[in-house]
């Protein structure tokens, strides 16, 4: 039988360029198909108990980030978060970052320690949305900022339409906005002033069945962190990707 020629050398090579790809082609059982067109070897399965603590640790060394190592090794990875070895196995990765224990933000003592990392709000919230959500939630904003810069408006300040249109001619889209003054987008929305404050932003809005693409969604989400930060800042796409069965994969990179 003749192969049919590909720019990648190997199955393994066509799984990191093209993880989306190789996940369908996997999940309709096209991979055995797929491996005899090109030629491609499929990796060998590995015996029950041969990802060893000493194995993973060899193997993981091998990548420079977790989401890098979860495709180039995805069986070795798997038996690290089975076994609790991941943090073990990954601290010399550029992509680590520490998960908080479930709770630890429900605790006020952490929040406020976390937000006197930071001299303002804004800084706070790019660096630890998680921590300011929790300081929200349960009403501890006040003592988490009290030594900040950052100038605090009077109460209503936001409920002044003219206020709320300056604010959002600093921004150029949405998500900016909602990054740097989440405030002045609640007073917007809570007064209903969305479209006159929005006008002059570069995409506004998006047209109709934009969010049922599967690639605009995984973009976007790909832009957060957390479920939780994408969608505070783009509702739409989280929307579209649950309406259409992709939130697997557009979360697949977040804690």
């Amino acid at each position: 039988m003749v192969k049919e020629k590909s720019q990648y050398k190997s199955l393994a090579e066509w799984r990191k360029t093209n993880p989306n790809d190789y996940a369908k082609v996997n999940r309709e059982g096209w991979l055995d198909e797929i491996c005899d067109i090109f030629g491609w070897v499929k990796s060998q399965i590995k015996p029950n108990g041969y990802w060893t603590k000493e194995r993973v640790m060899a193997e993981a060394k091998k990548f420079n980030a977790r989401t890098e190592w979860m495709i180039g090794s995805s069986s070795s990875y798997s038996s690290a978060r089975r076994n609790g070895w991941v943090d073990d196995a990954s601290r010399h990765m550029k992509d680590v970052k520490v998960v908080k224990p479930k709770g630890y933000w429900d605790i006020k003592e952490n929040c406020i320690a976390e937000a006197k990392k930071h001299k303002s709000i804004t800084e706070w919230q790019n660096k630890s949305s998680q921590s300011v959500i929790f300081a929200r939630r349960n009403g501890w904003m006040d003592e988490c900022t009290e030594h900040m810069i950052e100038t605090r408006k009077p109460r209503g300040y936001w409920d002044i339409k003219e206020n709320c249109i300056t604010e959002a001619k600093k921004h150029r889209t949405i998500t900016e906005w909602q990054n740097k003054s989440s405030q002045s987008v609640k007073g917007a929305r809570r007064n209903g002033w969305m479209d006159e404050c929005t006008k002059h932003m570069d995409s506004l809005k998006k047209p109709k069945g934009y969010w049922d693409i599967k690639e605009n969604c995984i973009t976007e989400a790909k832009k957060h962190r957390t479920i939780t930060e994408w969608k505070a800042t783009s509702s739409p796409s989280v929307k579209g990707a649950r309406r259409n069965g992709w939130m697997d994969e557009c979360t697949e990179h977040m804690e």
